[in-house]
């Protein structure tokens, strides 16, 4: 046979496919790599925008209450529940938290939904005086230091009194009824929100 009657096969070379095999599998694997991340900046997306809802919460509740927050000397917890017949059974019945408690119950658990987390735990309230004692300070400052830091998984929006957001973090301010809210995020570090 010459030459001019040999025809030449067309067709992929097992180099060319272990080639764009190995190319794909990079992708795939980049993708998957990504995922985990691409999920948590979207909770934290969520959690900024319940840290706001809390704060609009606080804000309805000032107006509809001669501009003061729910008692804004007293301190603690307001446990987070899953449904609002809960917390009312808890808060409203056994006269728990006081102002704090009702307004979780009625500003906050509106209708049947829950307040959670986008891990499925619903949040807590923890209300803090502002420990510093110069305008512009980090709260802080003083007797609560250990309760305005974050824990890992814990699910505690921060409510400040007398205070407002500097950057991520809540710094003494002049008027009284101030108030920032601090949330610690998975991956870009505390998000503070105010009035």
């Amino acid at each position: 046979m010459t030459k001019q009657h040999i025809k030449s096969k067309k067709g992929f070379t097992i180099i060319e496919v272990v080639l764009v095999l190995a190319i794909a599998g990079l992708i795939l694997l980049m993708a998957i790599m990504a995922f985990p991340r691409l999920q948590k900046t979207t909770y934290d997306t969520q959690r900024k925008d319940d840290m706001d809802t809390l704060v609009a919460s606080l804000m309805n509740y000032e107006s509809s209450n001669r501009g003061v927050l729910p008692s804004a000397t007293w301190t603690g917890v307001v446990t987070g529940y899953e449904s609002k017949s809960e917390a009312e059974n808890h808060y409203i019945a056994n006269n728990e938290a006081g102002e704090w408690g009702r307004f979780y119950v009625n500003y906050i658990l509106t209708g049947s939904e829950a307040f959670l987390d986008p891990d499925g735990t619903p949040y807590n309230i923890g209300v803090y005086q502002c420990g510093a004692t110069n305008t512009g300070d980090d709260c802080v400052a003083g007797v609560q230091v250990r309760d305005l830091t974050f824990e890992d998984n814990d699910h505690t929006a921060r409510v400040v009194v007398n205070a407002k957001c500097d950057g991520d973090r809540a710094v003494k301010s002049t008027g009284p009824r101030q108030f920032a809210v601090l949330y610690r995020l998975e991956i870009n570090g505390t998000f503070c929100a105010a009035n």
